[in-house]
């Protein structure tokens, strides 16, 4: 669930692919060099070592369903939470995740 203009840094997994399915809302994601208006049914597919982000381009909350694969990346929200800012590039690291920029722009 995302607020309006809730984004995720532009990132990659080394070891998980991720798969997208909007459920509500509009999102704009962005995976590698293309840009995707994802509106609710929309489904796309981040393969492994592709930077991408995304972001809730829409005035109201949106849900989008992520799933990533194989499982265990997951287990990062239980271990961001109370992380300080300026911590996280090295807590992502650790579960094989590299920050690498800003989201894709609203």
């Amino acid at each position: 669930v995302a607020e309006p203009g809730c984004a995720v840094p532009t990132h990659r997994h080394r070891n998980e692919e991720e798969h997208f399915l909007v459920l509500s809302g509009h999102y704009r994601i962005a995976i590698g060099d293309s840009i995707l208006e994802a509106f609710p049914g929309t489904r796309a597919t981040v393969p492994r070592n592709t930077p991408h982000s995304w972001r809730n381009v829409a005035e109201q909350e949106s849900r989008l369903l992520a799933i990533i694969v194989p499982g265990g990346f997951e287990q990062i929200v239980y271990a961001i939470k109370g992380t300080p800012p300026d911590e996280i590039a090295d807590l992502a690291a650790r579960f094989g995740c590299d920050i690498l920029g800003p989201p894709v722009a609203g």
